[in-house]
């Protein structure tokens, strides 16, 4: 299935346009069109989804995600298969990942650093917890989310995520 501007998935999703692209898939910028909130949503790319590998992936990611529930991770709100495509829906972030944020401002100062760090590892923490490593933890998978006035760093990306056994500490 093409997912283009207008296409509505999961019967209450419509797509208005591609925000992100990456090496699962793409993001797209959505309305939930009986709650009339933008949400994000991450769909499968048509040659990942006949990968059961890379649908396993995908899957884990949004149920490591699901269950994490703090101001530091991105939420997940609902998960779905459309055309054969499994997508995510997340809500929607603004502002920019760590990556673009070092790439416009240059070196950032001890103190911004501090706050970031902080910020991350109040969402490690409570993954670990919860018994998840995330494994792929780099600038682009920490956003820096606008909220108000404030600013909420948010880890992303829990695709290559390994739960723990609580018995070994290894991973399964």
């Amino acid at each position: 299935m093409t997912f283009e501007t207008g296409t509505t998935i999961g019967g209450k999703y419509k797509l208005e346009r591609e925000i992100a692209r990456g090496g699962m898939g793409a993001i797209w910028r959505a309305h939930h069109v009986e709650l009339e909130v933008p949400v994000a949503v991450k769909i499968v790319s048509a040659e990942l989804a006949l990968s059961q590998t890379a649908l396993s992936r995908f899957k884990q990611e949004a149920k490591a995600a699901a269950q994490l529930r703090s101001p530091h991770v991105v939420q997940i709100l609902d998960y779905g298969v459309e055309g054969g495509a499994p997508f995510m829906v997340m809500e929607l972030l603004h502002g920019d990942d760590l990556a673009t944020t070092i790439e416009n401002s240059g070196r950032l100062g001890l103190t911004r650093v501090c706050e970031i760090a902080a910020g991350v590892c109040k969402a490690l923490r409570l993954a670990h917890e919860a018994h998840i490593v995330h494994r792929d933890l780099k600038p682009e998978n920490i956003f820096l989310a606008k909220v108000g006035d404030d600013e909420v760093v948010k880890v992303l990306d829990f695709g290559i995520a390994k739960a723990l056994t609580s018995e070994t500490g290894l991973v399964q």
